[in-house]
């Protein structure tokens, strides 16, 4: 087990040299020799929790707040970023060995990105997993819980890190990025989908929105393979954010372009180019925004050390990702659009293939970004029947 004072970014004294058997920010979770980290939240203070901590078991402390009082035998450290510091614990107490970590991020996409570019790294024969919004796929496996959050709380992202082998890619969340959970993951693959409006209950901004994205390419990645919608290298500072690393570039006059794209009844017939290989391939994937999707992935793989002929020639097996376009029942389809973009992409897309008339269930999610509401159910009334 490692020492304290190795988990540590702070000074700390003598004592910080104990024994430390596991890091959590959850009392609940708290186990003999731990060291709990008391972070402050939007609901709840984790200071509220440090005798519940020590009952648990926890011998050393790390919060926000100047020392409270507590047993002797307890060691207790303030933090000027507890949040980092609680990344930088957990990249240590959890090594991994992975030969690829990619983090994606982008209002949209993410989690089609994510299991596209899986099912690609096993179609190379690697070991292959996507962690985000369904939880951890690992493999074939098919399917897993979905899970609390699009990115996990450092401690769990670092320990499910600890235990894979091969290829990762998770999905980066805003405000994952905004609080550090992706710190000290040391990617060599940093991807950006798309930006539209999102999340602006906790950002407040469109400009502060972007700012937490670009955390990807400015904190979080040290070196490595920048994959970018090539539409977005306009956008505020991204070129500047992006420049120190090799850039892929996909989209209209990028690396990696889709020439045309024409529905089919189950699908639709894409032409690409990726670095200059030509591909027609019929995919079991309806809507407009999967050959971009695809196109994402492919750079990350080749970033990776795929090469294009090898993913053209695999594009074709790739499989709809749940609750993402899925097809439900005849005519029937599910899919996760929770922002304006996204609901009017899918609705857009589902013309193509309707004959009579589109009907269209959808809702918001409660407590967050009510500003999305109207724009929402305006995008609902103009493309729906």
């Amino acid at each position: 087990m490692p020492q304290l004072s190795y988990l540590l970014t702070t000074r700390a004294d003598a004592l910080a040299d104990s024994e430390i058997t596991g890091i959590t920010c959850d009392s609940r979770k708290t186990r003999s020799g731990y060291l709990f980290f008391a972070i402050r939240g939007a609901e709840s203070d984790g200071h509220k929790f440090i005798p519940q901590a020590i009952e648990n078991g926890a011998i050393a402390v790390i919060g926000e707040d100047d020392a409270a009082q507590l047993p002797e035998n307890i060691i207790y450290i303030k933090s000027a970023n507890i949040r980092e510091d609680y990344a930088f614990a957990a990249s240590r107490f959890y090594p991994n060995n992975l030969e690829n970590i990619a983090i994606v991020t982008g209002t949209n996409g993410k989690t089609s990105v994510a299991n596209f570019t899986r099912q690609l790294w096993l179609s190379a024969g690697k070991n292959a997993a996507a962690l985000g919004t369904l939880g951890l796929i690992t493999n074939k496996q098919a399917q897993s819980s979905e899970a609390v959050n699009t990115t996990p709380d450092a401690a769990e992202l670092h320990k499910i890190l600890s235990q894979l082998s091969g290829n990762i890619i998770i999905e980066g969340s805003s405000i994952g990025l905004e609080q550090h959970r992706l710190d000290y993951t040391n990617p060599k693959i940093a991807a950006f989908t798309n930006f539209t409006r999102d999340h602006l209950d906790y950002h407040q901004s469109m400009e502060s929105y972007f700012a937490a994205k670009l955390l990807l390419f400015t904190k979080v990645m040290q070196d490595g393979v920048a994959v970018i919608n090539h539409s977005l290298m306009s956008e505020n500072n991204l070129a500047e954010a992006v420049k120190k690393f090799k850039t892929i570039r996909f989209g209209a006059d990028g690396d990696l372009r889709l020439i045309s794209a024409t529905p089919t009844p189950e699908g639709q017939i894409i032409k690409i180019d990726l670095l200059g290989e030509k591909a027609e391939i019929e995919i079991p994937l309806i809507g407009k925004f999967h050959p971009e999707n695809i196109l994402c992935s492919a750079g990350i793989a080749i970033a990776s050390g795929m090469q294009p002929k090898e993913i053209l020639d695999n594009i074709a097996n790739l499989q709809p990702v749940a609750g993402r376009m899925e097809k439900a029942a005849k005519n029937i389809y599910v899919d996760y659009a929770h922002t304006p973009d996204a609901l009017e992409n899918a609705l857009k897309s589902l013309r193509g293939h309707t004959q009579g008339k589109l009907h269209v269930v959808f809702g918001c999610g409660g407590d967050r970004d009510k500003g999305k509401r109207p724009q929402m159910g305006k995008i609902a009334a103009e493309y729906a029947d």
